[in-house]
């Protein structure tokens, strides 16, 4: 696709080969030759489809790459000597499905995604891009100067997913929501005095409609949700205006009306309720009540503008909750007019409960339930770990069994397992470690559950549950197909993708959801391989930029919900990017869970390593994510395994690399130690990319420094391929590529950080 702009190519005016030694300093703007896939496709190898990138390794490992001469000449031939070459075709044994999720129609048009702006969207701003400018001017390259475009903001959402009432009509920003401020600093009126002093029609404050004597009420269509993520109806009746406010509490006994979980004013409500039905109208595929239900008429009739649908009732760690409204009560500039804690000529605002639900909602059962319920591996392939989320303490249990005897025999292996928490004060700053609403909120027990004596490449079917003094509570049956040994030459597939967050940006896009409805169908359509089996994904490796909760903890909750449908199926491998770990502050005192001691962590003078984790500083994946574990690894931040005749390996961008470093050690150690024969392929995971090709400077430093400190050692240990993410794109290099030199030796770099996030666009050069 883009014929026309394949002459139009973008290539760096170049810099030479560099055959030994170390590189002369570069110019960003003049760095490696990589085509934006959306620009030329002609020199690629690769299938464009919905599901996120897939590596499918082969039971024999082809030559690595043609002869250097003839792939020059035939580079010479084609684009002639004073050309930059292209993307070559790629040697790897193995098929390229590139990621192609949030670069659908929809999510370019509409914005699908979740719009958490990271520090590539930074770097395009301000001095960087000022610098960018003038390089690419003083250094004649044919990219084009970085177009202006509307600036995508971060939006973390409310717990309720409340939307802004303005003509923005956005989702609004927990961390930024303005009736948070002014409910903690309000002046609540008890109900009786509210009534008997202010609500008569004598009171003098009653000038303009400001109060009402008449009779509010609010209703919920259930009682009881028997496990989070069910949908509920919140309607309301009497004269409520739009500058009211809904707030739910949890527990519903709170007697601390600042102590809310979330809160809108009642305008704010109303446009919620209204995204949700163009939601419903215009996504059939995601979650609708049923046509010609007494729900769907309620929200398509009359009634639609006193009701809110909540499509998904998050995970709240309590017995119950309420919703209460907020009558706001304004005192008129009136000489002589008197109002509680005010002078006789000034204003003021006080907010009343006029109403509540009655009987609050019972979530007892659905506190107990397991949420979030995902897959890992131990390295150990006749193991699986299952990992999830209850909101009582209580022993972890799973029970398993081969899937071709569930039937007859039921589940009849049981294992227990361990279980932690976390706190606002494990947190290295704010506004992770603050309690206000919308910051921390308790994640519940996270419980991990080893299943263990599994047969090799087997169909297993489970259930997770908690067990208390009250009996065991039980989660959903799922199925996995347990892991093959190293060396294996059984067929299989990943899927790798980066930056997903939760769905939700500026334009309300619903990118993330995409991801996972991909996933499940990629899981659900197996192609068969060559010789007749069935190519299975085994893995997920999502490449860093994971809930971009930046602080917002029920987030994290949020999003373990979007991938469980199909992270409870096939393990789920982790990279820690920007958005879980790097922080300012605050890692001292033993609470950065990675080890180091430093309060800021890793901040290199290229860097542009920030507070991007909100305070943070990788605490939550580091309690709700357990990986494989080896020697020198370090628990989610550098860990390796073997699948089958691939040799994988993890490690974080966000922490040193640099010689000497604990992660170095492991890094080197590990590549050393690999075993070709037994595992052929070698590829290394991590957050952000060696290389790149658009206009982010900042960003661009960082992966030349990451270069100069461990691109030798992917070469001398020859790697196969490095897989990142970060940017909010899809970006693919040539084969062997090495010091901005194809054919040189190193290994393929693909960039795939497109899995909900709004795409970047800087142009490249």
């Amino acid at each position: 696709r883009n014929t026309a702009d394949r002459s139009r190519r973008r290539w760096g005016s170049g810099a030479a080969s560099h055959a030994t030694g170390a590189p002369p300093s570069r110019d960003p703007s003049k760095e490696v030759p990589i085509i934006d896939i959306d620009r030329s496709l002609d020199d690629l190898e690769i299938v464009i489809m919905a599901p996120p990138v897939a590596v499918r390794p082969r039971s024999g490992r082809s030559s690595r790459t043609p002869a250097r001469g003839d792939r020059r000449r035939r580079r010479r031939r084609r684009f002639g000597r004073a050309s930059r070459p292209a993307l070559s075709a790629s040697s790897f044994a193995c098929v390229l499905l590139a990621l192609a999720v949030a670069s659908s129609a929809e999510s370019i048009d509409a914005g699908a995604g979740a719009g958490p702006e990271s520090d590539v969207d930074r770097a395009g701003k301000g001095g960087g891009d000022d610098d960018g400018r003038r390089r690419m001017a003083e250094g004649g390259t044919t990219g084009s100067v970085r177009n202006e475009r509307p600036v995508r903001n971060r939006i973390a959402p409310t717990l309720l997913k409340v939307f802004d009432d303005r003509e923005t009509n956005a989702p609004l920003d927990v961390r930024n929501h303005a009736l948070y401020d002014e409910l903690k600093n309000a002046t609540f009126l008890s109900s009786s005095a509210g009534e008997s002093q202010f609500a008569s029609s004598e009171s003098p404050f009653r000038q303009g409609g400001k109060t009402s004597s008449f009779k509010k009420s609010l209703h919920l269509d259930k009682v009881e949700l028997s496990s989070f993520g069910e949908s509920l109806v919140l309607s309301w009746r009497g004269p409520v205006r739009d500058d009211d406010v809904i707030a739910l509490y949890c527990p519903a006994e709170e007697s601390n009306p600042r102590t809310f979980r979330d809160a809108a004013t009642v305008a704010q409500v109303k446009a919620t309720a209204a995204a949700e039905r163009y939601r419903s109208r215009h996504h059939p595929y995601l979650d609708r009540p049923p046509a010609g239900s007494a729900l769907s008429r309620g929200l398509e009739g009359e009634e639609s503008n006193n009701a809110w649908r909540i499509p998904s009732f998050p995970a709240v760690r309590e017995e119950n909750c309420e919703f209460r409204l907020l009558e706001r009560i304004t005192f008129p500039k009136e000489k002589g007019a008197s109002s509680p804690g005010s002078s006789s000529t000034s204003a003021a605002t006080f907010f009343s409960v006029s109403a509540r639900t009655d009987p609050p909602l019972s979530l007892a059962l659905a506190r107990r339930k397991p949420t979030g319920v995902h897959l890992a591996l131990t390295g150990t392939p006749s193991e699986m770990s299952v990992q999830f989320a209850t909101g009582d303490s209580g022993v972890p249990v799973v029970r398993y069994g081969l899937s071709a005897d569930a039937e007859k025999d039921g589940l009849p292996d049981k294992v227990e397992g361990a279980s932690a928490t976390y706190g606002a004060s494990d947190m290295c700053g704010s506004p992770a470690n603050s309690a206000d609403p919308g910051h921390f909120s308790s994640p519940g027990m996270l419980h991990d559950v080893v299943l263990t004596d599994l047969t090799e490449d087997r169909d297993y079917s489970y259930q997770a549950g908690i067990a208390s003094g009250q009996g065991t509570v039980w989660g959903e049956v799922s199925k996995f197909r347990s892991p093959v040994s190293a060396g294996s030459s059984v067929p299989f597939s990943i899927l790798a993708y980066g930056d997903q967050g939760v769905p939700f940006d500026d334009r309300g896009g619903n990118g993330a959801e995409l991801t996972s409805m991909m996933i499940r169908h990629e899981l659900d359509n197996a192609p068969a391989s060559k010789d007749g089996e069935a190519d299975r994904v085994r893995g997920v490796h999502h490449l860093g930029g994971l809930s971009y909760a930046r602080g917002a903890s029920h987030v994290w909750d949020e999003w373990t919900g979007i991938i469980e449908p199909f992270a409870s199926r096939v393990p789920l491998t982790i990279a820690i990017g920007n958005a879980e770990y790097d922080h300012t502050e605050g890692g001292h005192d033993g609470k950065d869970p990675s080890g180091v001691t430093t309060p800021g962590g890793f901040n290199p003078e290229w860097g542009n390593f920030g507070d991007d984790s909100g305070g943070e500083c990788g605490v939550p994946p580091a309690k709700r994510f357990v990986m494989p574990s080896s020697n020198d690894s370090n628990g989610i931040f550098w860990y390796s395994y073997e699948l089958g005749m691939v040799h994988f390996v993890v490690v974080s961008s966000e922490h040193d690399l640099g010689a000497g470093s604990p992660q170095r050690k492991f890094l080197e150690n590990d590549l050393q130690a690999t075993n070709r024969t037994v595992t052929p392929w070698l590829i290394v995971e991590l957050h952000r990319p060696l290389y790149n090709s658009q206009a982010l400077w900042e960003d661009n430093a960082v992966g030349i420094g990451m270069r100069y400190e461990i691109e030798d050692l992917l070469r001398d240990a020859r790697v196969d391929l490095v897989l990142a993410a970060h940017y909010r794109g899809y970006h693919r290099t040539c084969d062997g590529l090495y010091r901005s030199e194809c054919g040189e030796g190193g290994p393929m770099h693909i960039t795939s950080g497109t899995a909900g996030v709004a795409l970047t666009a800087e142009p490249t050069y």
